[in-house]
């Protein structure tokens, strides 16, 4: 799982959820952690000016193409 995250196969990764989820108690698990890393990232969110580096630019693709596969 975390090999599918560190190289940006959201398919892998959320399949992946999906079994740990069919398993059993994952779910109330995955649902705590999914909340406190929204608060977290509410909170700490830093304003931007300027030009990403280039995994900063990486990562806001793969979360803008994986928000576009889910429409």
């Amino acid at each position: 799982m975390i090999l599918a995250v560190r190289t940006g196969n959201t398919e892998i990764y959320c399949g992946m959820l999906d079994v740990l989820i069919e398993l059993g108690d994952w779910r109330d698990v995955l649902a705590r952690l999914a909340d406190r890393v929204i608060a977290a990232s509410k909170s700490n969110v830093p304003p931007h000016e300027g030009k990403l580096g280039r995994q900063g630019q990486a990562l806001l693709d793969r979360l803008r193409s994986a928000m576009e596969q889910k429409t």
